[in-house]
């Protein structure tokens, strides 16, 4: 009867394990998707998760060089800012944060190219 407890002792151990793999990848793999930019996963994703992609368009220079309209082909009109304050500036809403919202903020040059992306409050 002892040797025949230790089977199942190790057999339930083996099974926790086994569980805790699975958790722990599904978790990572679900992350990984949304810290990198996709226009389908930008649609639906949480306030953390546009913020994650917001932060990969920046670091990796996607939207520079783009016109205003290519940018909105591009990330769609979820979050366009209506408060746009001029030709040179286009707000996209990421979501709330604690107090501010946050948006991913474009310059662009004379010509309506972007030059410059950054995550600003408001």
């Amino acid at each position: 009867m002892g040797g025949r407890f230790i089977v199942m002792k190790w057999q339930v151990f083996l099974f926790s394990i086994f569980l805790l793999f699975i958790v722990v990848t599904t978790g990572c793999s679900q992350t990984e998707q949304y810290t990198t930019f996709s226009p389908g996963n930008w649609k639906t994703a949480t306030v953390r998760e546009r913020k994650e992609m917001a932060e990969d368009l920046i670091e990796k220079e996607l939207l520079i060089g783009k016109t205003r309209y290519d940018i909105i082909m591009f990330l769609g009109r979820t979050g366009l800012s209506e408060h746009i304050s001029n030709d040179r500036l286009m707000e996209i809403m990421v979501g709330n944060d604690i107090i501010d919202s946050l948006y991913l903020c474009i310059d662009f040059d004379e010509e309506g190219r972007a030059i410059n992306a950054y995550i600003g409050q408001g």
